[in-house]
């Protein structure tokens, strides 16, 4: 996820090669509706900004 002030930008990858791109408005609903795509088994890299703690938790009120 890179991560910017207003949204993310993500790829997702299977077996190393892009399956998918999204942008992800850092709004609460839309944060949430992110977080549940994303199962136990999933391993999420997030950019270390001002903005990922909306990221890291995304059940909480943006920053």
């Amino acid at each position: 996820m890179d991560i910017h002030r207003s949204f993310a930008q993500v790829a997702i990858l299977e077996d190393g090669a892009t399956i998918r791109q999204l942008r992800v408005d850092l709004v609460h609903d839309r944060r949430v509706a992110f977080a549940k795509t994303v199962s136990l088994d999933d391993e999420v890299v997030i950019e270390v900004t001002g903005s990922s703690a909306a990221v890291e938790r995304p059940s909480a009120p943006a920053c």
